[in-house]
């Protein structure tokens, strides 16, 4: 029984052990995750002004990798609840463009029924300095 335990306790600490270490990744990162929620915010705003999509709202996430995200929307394609979506915001790193590093942001439409597709909507470059954005204009990685 003791024996139990111990593996039961080592295992536990484990997985404790992980979540801090993605924690602390977390930290030194930190600066990272916060340009590129800065940059998701941008785009949202940008979605708004542009009126595509309606009735947007944020809200931050993460995915089951870890992967930070927004939810700026929902909906569903026809009636029934197979169908239904989210609009999501991810951030794809820096990338450099004519204006210098920018962040790339993409926009997806992610199908919630468990082998829901996701649909690439749009890639968008967000400048860290002044956080202007400019549509990518394209589908595709």
């Amino acid at each position: 029984g003791e024996q139990d335990q111990k593996i039961g306790s080592s295992s536990l600490g484990a997985s404790a052990s992980v979540s801090s270490d993605s924690g602390d990744d977390g930290g030194t990162g930190s600066d990272d995750s916060f340009a590129a929620q800065n940059a998701m915010q941008a785009v949202y705003e940008y979605l708004k002004e542009n009126g595509e999509f309606q009735n947007l709202s944020i809200s931050y996430s993460a995915n089951a990798k870890g992967d930070l995200y927004a939810r700026i929307g929902s909906g569903s394609d026809v009636q029934g609840t197979d169908n239904s979506y989210e609009l999501r915001l991810y951030d794809n790193g820096e990338k450099e463009s004519d204006s210098g590093f920018c962040r790339e942001i993409v926009l997806e439409k992610v199908y919630t029924a468990e082998d829901g597709e996701t649909e690439l909507l749009d890639f968008f470059l967000v400048h860290p300095g002044t956080l202007e954005v400019t549509d990518e204009h394209k589908t595709d990685w």
